[in-house]
């Protein structure tokens, strides 16, 4: 499963009549931040940096597991995890599939609001 719903039901309880949605807004920052961070991931494996790409999958993993986007999260925790260990080049499978698991992500989610 690519996102886990259950998630999204956690946020909709934020929402307050008359008032714009939180879910969405969320989802906006995620989509905005996130494909940020999707380039410097891409940068930093391209520099061979594994502190950087350690940093910046971590900041994603966080962001993606509190909107749901579950399948996202389990790909950056291996990515920050073997970047810790400084294996840059095990994880190349992984970051090649980010920028494309983000979007399908980001899909996904607004999908389900």
């Amino acid at each position: 499963m690519i996102v886990d719903p259950g998630m999204l039901s956690m946020l909709a309880e934020l929402r307050m009549p008359g008032q714009p949605d939180p879910v969405l807004e969320i989802l906006d920052v995620f989509g905005e931040d996130g494909a940020r961070v999707v380039r410097w991931i891409e940068q930093a494996y391209a520099d061979s940096d594994s502190d950087e790409l350690r940093r910046a999958a971590h900041r994603l993993k966080g962001a993606a597991a509190n909107v749901g986007a579950k399948e996202l999260a389990d790909v950056l925790t291996r990515v920050e995890r073997t970047a810790r260990e400084g294996r840059i080049d095990a994880v190349s499978e992984d970051v090649a599939r980010i920028p494309t698991l983000f979007v399908e992500s980001v899909t996904a989610l607004r999908a389900l609001c």
